[in-house]
């Protein structure tokens, strides 16, 4: 049994790392988390209000818990949830092909440490 958390952003492309997690739980919590940035513009847009709502909808046919979390250090936060959910495995989308998010991916890894496995699914 594995406690699982999905991070996830305000886009509907993200149905499928949650669709991931869930077969991952093998009967265990299934977390999706989001995190946004202190300041940020949070749902300002309409179709950010739309993905986000398609997303809670996937959450919940899910039985996955979701949570919305404001913080300024993303990756600290998601390790804290890591640690506060006892979670054995994150999964998280790769960045778009010709985005450079491997230095947050890496730094990620090593806050989660030795605790869970990342799980990066390609776009």
């Amino acid at each position: 049994m594995k406690n699982v958390m999905v991070c996830v952003t305000r886009q509907k492309m993200c149905e499928r790392l949650i669709n991931f997690g869930e077969k991952l739980t093998e009967g265990g919590n299934l977390y999706i988390l989001h995190v946004v940035k202190n300041g940020s513009n949070f749902l300002g847009k309409e179709e950010e209000y739309e993905a986000l709502e398609y997303l809670h909808d996937v959450a919940t046919e899910s039985g996955a818990s979701l949570m919305i979390m404001k913080s300024d250090h993303i990756k600290e936060t998601i390790a804290e949830m890591v640690d506060a959910n006892e979670v054995t495995d994150v999964v998280v989308g790769a960045s778009q092909p010709g985005i450079t998010e491997s230095s947050f991916l890496t730094a990620l890894e090593g806050k989660i440490g030795k605790n869970a496995e990342v799980h990066i699914i390609p776009a």
